[in-house]
């Protein structure tokens, strides 16, 4: 009982300074392009220059386009990752939810738990967290894709173990979602097309005669959100170079993205907990019941196969996007990387853990229960997100605050429609920091002036989307430093 109650305490301790982070983050200059061309072109408008300009994401850009109406993201910026913590933490619970009806059969009263845990895991386990929640353009992108594809795996589960209740409602949206998943990013769409392929190759030829018009419907819309999302005027103006002449240097670029994501995951103690027990779990027996239940639903899967699978599903969308970026791979889309092959690594736990002989581990099983709470808080704790919380706890008020003091003097207080940003956010962290008494010890100083890890900030600097930011304030430039940069926006 005390081991749940530490273990509550310290999620929802989590949870809550994430929350607060939310309420930190402010608009980036490539935000405000969603704000030029609403206004210019109307919300059709918006995602038709998006289409034809930028990029294919057409489930990602109806999204922004709708977050833009009537200046709603830049009032209140906080709401988007807020909306996104609370959906991603509903889609793992689902998530593991059916997991448990699908493999034991029986309601666990620590679904929440294990649920809350899982979520934490998952953004542990991240390259990038800051672009997950905190900064809308990518946000919006990435994490919708994620957990648009949590609960199309979750709707599959619910289809294959016939739960009458969700049945008819599951083959209605399980095409749907695999439609809007693919609109949201090119890797997660890849992912998630030869993903459902894997599926239905493993599904025995009966199973798959019953689900006749859900399979077909859902290959149909996946195939033409596929070639709406990659026949996009816009995507073809971001491809860098030829695809022939990119096709050799991918398969460099593959193997050093690949062996990064493999490296930011498997140098995490807690993933090495979560795939043991998931092995151990299964080579003890506790799941014999439904193995044979899972007998029912797919073909004998020999090792090789499964092995081949998920490195097809690992490396093949990777290196089709590297082969179409020239090598540019952001982190923003590694952190996709990093959970497909997360769960394929727990995949093949699974299997492998079927594979063994069944022997006497469920008294050891038992006993590691009894702890599992403890030790999953244990090692929550002493992952990286422990340090990025606090360093960004300390520095990320303070650079919350300059960049306000900056905003206020050079944005809301102006001459003539000009600008002059004199300011420097740095300098203005510096006597922020040095004022506080709080941050008289030199190591609790230097973390307080270092960029918050976990917000994503990136404040007054000269580039091409700074434009917009000037269009939203009306102004018809600004001086920063010793740059001019022109509004060439206004007509």
């Amino acid at each position: 009982m005390k081991q749940k109650v530490f273990f509550w305490l310290i999620t929802s301790g989590f949870i809550a300074v994430l929350l607060l982070f939310s309420f930190w983050a402010h608009p980036l200059a490539d935000d405000y392009i969603l704000n030029y061309h609403y206004k210019e072109s109307g919300f059709l408008g918006l995602q038709q220059w998006i289409y034809n300009n930028n990029t294919g994401r057409y489930t990602s850009s109806f999204l922004g386009a709708c977050f833009a109406y009537k200046k709603f993201l830049y009032n209140f910026y906080f709401v988007p990752p807020i909306l996104l913590m609370g959906l991603s933490l509903l889609a793992f619970n689902q998530l593991i939810l059916k997991l448990n009806q699908f493999f034991i059969g029986k309601r666990n009263k620590n679904i929440g738990m294990i649920s809350i845990a899982t979520w934490l895991i998952y953004i542990i386990l991240l390259p990038e967290k800051s672009t997950v929640f905190f900064w809308f353009s990518a946000a919006i992108t990435y994490t919708t894709g994620t957990i648009l594809f949590i609960y199309y795996i979750t709707n599959w589960l619910a289809l294959l173990s016939k739960q009458e209740r969700e049945y008819k409602f599951c083959k209605i949206l399980i095409p749907l979602l695999l439609f809007l998943t693919i609109g949201t990013n090119e890797l997660i769409a890849l992912i998630s097309f030869i993903s459902t392929i894997s599926l239905l190759f493993f599904i025995k030829p009966e199973i798959r005669l019953k689900n006749k018009s859900t399979i077909i419907i859902t290959i149909i819309l996946g195939a033409m959100g596929l070639l709406l999302l990659f026949s996009s005027p816009g995507i073809h103006n971001r491809v860098n170079g030829t695809l022939l002449t990119n096709f050799l240097p991918a398969f460099v670029s593959t193997s050093i993205w690949f062996a990064i994501a493999l490296w930011y995951i498997l140098k995490l103690a807690i993933i090495w907990i979560v795939v043991f027990l998931c092995f151990l779990t299964v080579k003890s027996g506790l799941l014999s019941y439904q193995e044979t239940f899972i007998k029912t639903i797919f073909k004998p899967v020999k090792s090789k196969q499964i092995v081949l699978v998920c490195l097809i599903i690992t490396i093949v969308p990777l290196f089709l996007i590297l082969t179409g970026s020239h090598g540019s791979f952001p982190l923003r889309m590694l952190n996709i990387e990093c959970v497909s092959i997360t769960a394929c690594i727990l995949l093949l736990a699974f299997h492998f853990g079927t594979k063994q002989p069944k022997n006497k581990v469920k008294g050891m099983l038992v006993n590691i229960k009894k702890y599992f709470t403890g030790v999953i808080a244990v090692f929550i704790i002493f992952t990286p997100l422990s340090y990025e919380i606090i360093q960004t706890i300390i520095s990320g008020y303070n650079y919350h605050l300059a960049d306000q003091i900056v905003q206020h003097k050079s944005f809301e207080t102006i001459p003539a429609n000009h600008a002059i940003i004199m300011h420097n956010i740095d300098s203005i962290r510096s006597q922020i920091i040095n004022n506080n008494k709080i941050y008289s010890r030199s190591v609790i100083k230097n973390l307080a002036r270092e960029e918050p890890i976990l917000l994503f900030f990136n404040p007054v600097k000269p580039d091409n989307s700074f434009k917009y930011k000037l269009d939203y304030y009306g102004l018809d430039s600004a001086k920063v430093g010793n740059q001019w940069l022109i509004n060439d926006l206004k007509h």
